[in-house]
């Protein structure tokens, strides 16, 4: 075995880490968030034709009901008031996937994909607070 196929095989778990890390901050943006900010949580379209499934069919009129509540809401904030609200579910989103990685840590679990396992702590930082450093730009240490 050269050198090189070694270096990849000691870097994969490297990488695999990174990669988890990099995918959870690409789905960091909350929806909703989004909604907020746009004054419109969800368009109404009546038009379409109902499921004939009778239980699914009253889900789709009480998310209509929910829908247009929320609408009419958003529509009495603000801008400023839209933007903090926006923050807020903002927060909670990327809050949620810092204390699931802080979990994951503090009980001892450890990552893979398939059969091969992630990196733990390669850069002697926590999973979160490499989640948290990415998340607000910075590069990975290994490539500043």
């Amino acid at each position: 075995m050269s050198q090189a196929q070694i270096e990849g095989l000691l870097m994969q778990p490297l990488q695999l880490y990174k990669d988890f890390i990099d995918g959870l901050v690409g789905i960091s943006d909350s929806i909703a968030a989004g909604r907020v900010r746009q004054g419109l949580w969800q368009r109404i379209d009546t038009s379409h034709k109902r499921p004939r499934y009778p239980l699914i069919a009253a889900l789709a009129d009480e998310n209509d009901a929910r829908n247009l509540a929320r609408n009419r809401l958003l529509e009495g904030f603000s801008g400023s008031v839209r933007e903090e609200v926006a923050t807020l579910l903002q927060e909670e989103r990327t809050g949620g996937i810092h204390d699931f990685l802080a979990y994951l840590q503090e009980h001892g679990y450890s990552l893979y994909r398939g059969e091969a396992p992630l990196a733990t702590e390669p850069f002697g930082t926590e999973p979160y607070f490499d989640y948290v450093a990415r998340l607000k730009g910075d590069p990975w240490p290994d490539s500043a």
